[in-house]
Formats: structure tokens, C-alpha cells, sequence
């Protein structure tokens, strides 16, 4: 009797001393081995040894991830058991299911240091995705400049676009078009909202026989008089289909339809 009085005189006392030091917890942590029947469930599922869990890990990724039931738990030992799948798929090398382990959890630092390990070995590409995933701008603005040092202008462009800098964007549409990425060029511009610098190349690959991409710079801009005066640039090179297509989208139907019924069979640089 003297014992249980005891006991229950040490839990108010621990009680009482806790209260104004961290809570609920504070206090269950603290009793922990005076009352055991006070622990409560979830806190004993919070405390539970994660190597309990890496050692069934192997099962859990056998049974995939997306067929786990893991609703018995709270959100945070759910992420918890998620990470320790993550986790193993790291140590065996095998990052895109990590990735998408850690996409789960929304663990950030993971990805990012995924991300920095699949551009240290030049998959910037793969870095680009997770970057992008995760909306880290400022990862994915350096990740751009570290891709355009490396000539990796697509992967460049993705991840500067993605941002929206659409200053930045500008400066990598002009280093494209100096190293006559012009594909690129035109994307990038058209990205950077630039429609007054593709209607400027537009006429300038006119002028310079550049049919194929000026017909594409001036498509995006909508421009139909500069896209009819390309089609009667392509006409007089006999460039009958190329010609037709610049018509019929400059809404010429006449020219377009003179060219189809007298030219239908002639091929040219545009399909």
C-alpha cells in the first residue's frame, strides 16, 4: 500500500514539475518507467527503434511502396518508415526509386542531395527533374548556369524556364544563337516572352535563306503578314509546300489553294 502511495506521490510530483517544460510529452517521457500503463500507444510507436524497420525494409520494397498500408501510424513514423525505403534504395544505388520514396515524404534535403550527386557525374537532366519537383529556384537557377558552362543548353533552358527569369532566359537565348543553336534560340525567347526578338530573327533567317526557322520563329509570334511574305519568298525558290503551309496559315487560301492545285506533287524544306 505504502509502495502504490509512493508511486503516485513521484508521478504528481514529475507531473507537476514538467508542467510549464514541454508538455504532454515532456511528461510521458519522464514517466516512462515509473507508470508504464500511462504511455500511451502512438508514443510507443514514436519511440520504436527504426532498426526494427530496416530489418523488414528488404519486405517493404518487395512489396512496393505504393501498396504499403502504413494508416496505423502517424504521419511522421509513415515518413519515417518511407525514409528507411528511401534509405535503402540509396545504399544499393538505385536513385530513382529513392526519389521517389523521398517525393512521398517531401524529404528536401534527400532530394537535393540526390540531385547534387546525379550532377557531380553529368546527368544534369535528372537533376533538372528533381529540382523542378521540388520548386527549389534558387538550386535550379545555379544548376542553369553549371549546365550552360557545360554546353547543356536543353537542360539549361528547363531549368532557367521553370524559374521564370526571364532576363536570364535572354541571355541563354544569344548564347544559343551565337553557337547556332537555333532551336534552342527560339524556344528560349519564346519562353522569355520575347516575341519582338523572333519577329527581329524571323526576318533576318528570311533574308539569310533560313526558311525552316524563321517559318517556325514567326508561327509562335502569330505574325501572318511577315508569315505570308515568307510564303512568296518560298514560292519564287520553288519551295511549293513550304510555300503553301505559310499561306495557309498567314489565311492567304487563295495562293494556297493555287498552289495545290498546280503544285501538289512538289516536295520542299518544310513538311
Amino acid at each position: 500500500m505504502d509502495d502504490n502511495f509512493d508511486l503516485q506521490r513521484k508521478k504528481e510530483e514529475i507531473l507537476k514539475r514538467d508542467s510549464s517544460l514541454g508538455g504532454k510529452e515532456t511528461q510521458i517521457r519522464n514517466l516512462e518507467g515509473y507508470v508504464p500503463d500511462l504511455i500511451k500507444d502512438d508514443f510507443k510507436i514514436k519511440q520504436t527503434n527504426l532498426s526494427q524497420f530496416r530489418k523488414i525494409v528488404p519486405a517493404l520494397i518487395e512489396k512496393g511502396v505504393e501498396n504499403l498500408d502504413l494508416s496505423m501510424f502517424s504521419q511522421e513514423m509513415r515518413n519515417e518508415v518511407l525514409n528507411a525505403v528511401g534509405e535503402e534504395h540509396l545504399l544499393k544505388g538505385r536513385l530513382p526509386e529513392a526519389v521517389k520514396v523521398f517525393l512521398l515524404t517531401k524529404n528536401l534535403q534527400r532530394l537535393r542531395d540526390i540531385a547534387k550527386n546525379y550532377e557531380d557525374i553529368g546527368l544534369f537532366g535528372s537533376a533538372v527533374d528533381i529540382l523542378k519537383a521540388i520548386d527549389d529556384s534558387e538550386g535550379l537557377i545555379r544548376l542553369g548556369d553549371r549546365c550552360l558552362d557545360a554546353g547543356r543548353l536543353g537542360d539549361a533552358v528547363r531549368a532557367i524556364k521553370h524559374v521564370g527569369d526571364k532576363e536570364k532566359l535572354v541571355k541563354i537565348g544569344y548564347f544559343c544563337l551565337e553557337r547556332e543553336k537555333l532551336d534552342f534560340a527560339i524556344e528560349v525567347f519564346k519562353g522569355a516572352g520575347r516575341d519582338d526578338l523572333l519577329t527581329d530573327l524571323g526576318e533576318k533567317w528570311i533574308r539569310e535563306g533560313k526558311f525552316e526557322y524563321a517559318f517556325k520563329a514567326l508561327e509562335l509570334v502569330g505574325d501572318k503578314e511577315r508569315i505570308n511574305h515568307l510564303g512568296d519568298v518560298l514560292l519564287k525558290e520553288g519551295l511549293f509546300r513550304a510555300a503553301y503551309k505559310a499561306y495557309s496559315l498567314a489565311g492567304n487560301f487563295i495562293m494556297a489553294d493555287f498552289i495545290k492545285q498546280n503544285f501538289s506533287e512538289k516536295n520542299s524544306l518544310i513538311d
